[in-house]
């Protein structure tokens, strides 16, 4: 008597809510050196990462890799010559990678680049400075992309430090800054450029600085440090532009190298960061589940202990597990998931050579006990998901022998909220019932046993 099997492939939708748990995990098995830039492709549920490494998985990309949600892979035969990536950003569905190159997947570029997901294309005559080139940040302004870093020169035309694309050239915003810039970020109507200079455009500036499309201006009496100062990331939250780097004075007001700034006046972020182990620098922020994350050097944030990472909700830091073992330098997010980028080779103690990600754990009906694989590994394919989800099992062909599943979706608190009986391997999904996201799939035999789990992803 043939034997009767339940399938369930329980995807438990976890969405951003109080009620998730999140841990680290690796995203697959890293890199050989650091991550310096991270961006999503929230279209085609891509992540990009950009650095100085190698191998990603295990495998040949040199500088820059894509990861799909289970697998690395190249991207265009990534630099050919140069020293890494600095900054990437995606215009549309294209990414723009920037850093220290003159060739790219074969490509002449002068440090900046276009992948349109099938080949590399410079961006006109590039930037470039008589000494080391970094283009260090980029972002969108007004419908065109704005680049920030060291360089002085695009094809004869004298862009200091910044500079604008606007399709065909690249055009100065008057005559720059006088130092690198280190970061951007579109606040209000303006955009706020921060960095290591004290002059944008004729202003005397401290170390950030706002463009309106037109003028420079200074920004509250900017923000200043005893020694090297630096403003190295800039994002808006709750209303407010933070920004992070190098410096203990926002305007008049004493910081940690965190400030706020509410378009009128520079205020403390819950007492900001610090650092026993060398000098404290705020690396990179991002927004994830409503709150302000935080990475770089630092080992506390206001009076909690933080391992180079951890978070702000407007009135309180906490930690983020037990962060990570070296610097964080960028972040990124995808749905549910945080990524993290840097130095470190452990994140929440786990081994994740220099990239990692905060996922939702499994809920607690979704247990790892019991595991059985003597029925043969199942195969869980595409992942992410779109509409259909084709399951193959190397010991049951269950699409011929007549052996009945059951197909189960439940939300986060255990309610079922799909069941469909199959009898072949493959589910077609009412995407109106599962909306994008990471879930956690179970497969049971039909005495409950666990004998597979994992992730699975929805477009």
């Amino acid at each position: 008597m043939k034997k009767l099997y339940s399938l369930i492939v329980a995807a438990i939708l976890i969405q951003s809510s109080s009620f998730a748990q999140y841990s680290w995990s690796n995203v697959g098995t890293g890199m050989n050196s650091p991550v310096q830039s991270l961006v999503t492709d929230t279209t085609n549920d891509f992540l990009y990462a950009g650095g100085v490494f190698t191998q990603a998985g295990g495998i040949p990309a040199i500088d820059i890799a894509k990861w799909d949600g289970s697998t690395w892979a190249p991207v265009g035969g990534g630099i050919v010559s140069g020293a890494g990536i600095s900054s990437l950003l995606m215009d549309g569905t294209d990414l723009v990678a920037g850093g220290t190159f003159t060739n790219i997947g074969g490509v002449l570029s002068k440090n900046i680049a276009r992948w349109n997901g099938l080949v590399w294309s410079p961006l006109g005559s590039g930037l470039e400075y008589t000494g080391a080139t970094t283009v260090s940040t980029l972002t969108k302004y007004n419908g065109d992309i704005y680049a920030g870093g060291t360089f002085n020169n695009s094809g004869g035309t004298t862009v200091n430090n910044i500079a604008r694309w606007d399709g065909t050239n690249w055009q100065p915003l008057t005559t720059g800054t006088n130092g690198p810039v280190f970061s951007l970020c579109v606040y209000g109507t303006d955009l706020y450029v921060g960095g290591s200079f004290t002059d944008a455009g004729g202003v005397v500036v401290k170390n950030i600085a706002k463009w309106d499309g037109t003028s420079w201006s200074d920004v509250g009496g900017g923000v200043f440090y005893t020694g090297a100062t630096t403003v190295s990331t800039l994002t808006e939250y709750n209303g407010d532009l933070y920004a992070g780097g190098t410096f203990t004075t926002a305007g008049a007001t004493p910081v940690n190298h965190i400030a706020k700034w509410n378009g009128t006046i520079w205020s403390d972020v819950g007492g900001g960061a610090s650092s026993y182990t060398g000098a404290t620098t705020v690396c990179t922020f991002t927004t994830f589940n409503n709150e302000l994350i935080v990475g770089g050097n630092l080992d506390s944030l206001g009076l909690a202990p933080a391992s180079y990472i951890g978070k702000w909700d407007g009135v309180t830091w906490t930690t983020l597990g037990s962060g990570t073992n070296n610097t964080v330098l960028a972040l990124a997010t995808l749905h549910d998931t945080l990524y993290a980028g840097g130095l470190f080779p452990v994140a929440g103690g786990n081994a994740t050579p220099f990239i990692a990600e905060w996922i939702p754990s499994p809920a607690s009906f979704i247990s790892a006990t019991n595991m059985e694989f003597e029925k043969g590994e199942f195969v869980l394919y595409p992942n992410p998901v779109q509409n259909h989800l084709f399951i193959k099992n190397s010991v049951i062909d269950y699409s011929k022998n007549g052996e009945i599943y059951s197909f189960v979706v439940y939300d986060l608190t255990g309610r079922e909220i799909f069941n469909s009986s199959i009898v072949k391997n493959e589910i077609v999904f009412d995407r109106d019932k599962i909306s994008s996201g990471l879930y956690i799939y179970k497969i049971s035999d039909n005495k409950n046993t666990i004998i597979q789990q994992g992730k699975l992803s929805f477009r």
